[in-house]
């Protein structure tokens, strides 16, 4: 079945493409064809449309994303920034406690070895006087 002159007629002129009241061979075509494709004109556009719209939230989506993930990557880069300083500074504390404890415990070893030098060098002065003594005891009892 065709589309009859009297469907063309009530066709606007933009539709059809011809003058109303005439009709030629490019407008008869089957029935349901013109409607079906200005359906399918609009579903086209509606399509592309919605992907317009899904493709735009998607991007502001991933930029969103991106934004978090930039900002996300600063802050734990800050944090492990702040945690090597704290480190750092705790561990120069706690070698400069250990050099303290070392450099007083050097100079407590120091002077108790100076201490027990001293003892020693007086007890070997004692003994030397004192053998020096007997000696002289010895000598001059023998004369």
């Amino acid at each position: 079945m065709w589309v009859s002159d009297l469907v063309c007629r009530r066709l606007d002129e933009r539709e059809c493409r011809v003058p109303v009241g005439e009709a030629l061979d490019e407008c008869r075509v089957p029935v349901g064809w013109m409607g079906a494709e200005s359906q399918r004109e609009r579903d086209l556009m509606s399509a592309e449309s919605l992907w317009e719209r899904h493709l735009m939230s998607a991007e502001s989506l991933w930029e969103r994303h991106l934004k978090s993930a930039e900002s996300l990557w600063e802050r734990h880069l800050m944090s492990a920034e702040s945690q090597r300083e704290r480190h750092l500074k705790s561990a120069e504390s706690l070698w400069e406690r250990h050099l303290m404890s070392a450099e007083s415990q050097r100079e407590r070893h120091l002077m108790s070895a100076e201490s027990l030098w001293e003892r020693h060098l007086m007890s070997a002065e004692s003994l030397w006087e004192r053998r020096l003594m007997s000696e002289t005891c010895f000598v001059q009892n023998k004369f």
